[in-house]
């Protein structure tokens, strides 16, 4: 019975979601950097996806993860890098 309700979730279920094509660029535990990196990369046309995995009690746990679609990375990894030179 088991194998039939897996093998009817499967056909009724989506197998790739949106996320599925995001990949991280980078993280940091500093809101301000991450607030920083996502107007840079939507100034220069790149959509950015931000998940914030800090603890909402103790702020100094977690961290910010930055996410874009994965034709993007390189040229995201670029703009994020040249803003610190």
């Amino acid at each position: 019975m088991f194998r039939a309700i897996k093998k009817w979730l499967n056909a009724k279920l989506d197998s790739k979601t949106p996320f599925d094509d995001l990949r991280l660029v980078t993280s940091t535990t500093e809101e301000h950097l991450a607030s920083i990196y996502k107007l840079k990369l939507e100034e220069e046309g790149i959509p950015v996806f931000i998940i914030n995995k800090k603890d909402s009690s103790y702020n100094s746990f977690g961290a910010i993860e930055i996410y874009v679609h994965h034709t993007l990375v390189i040229r995201a990894k670029h703009i994020i890098e040249k803003e610190h030179e």
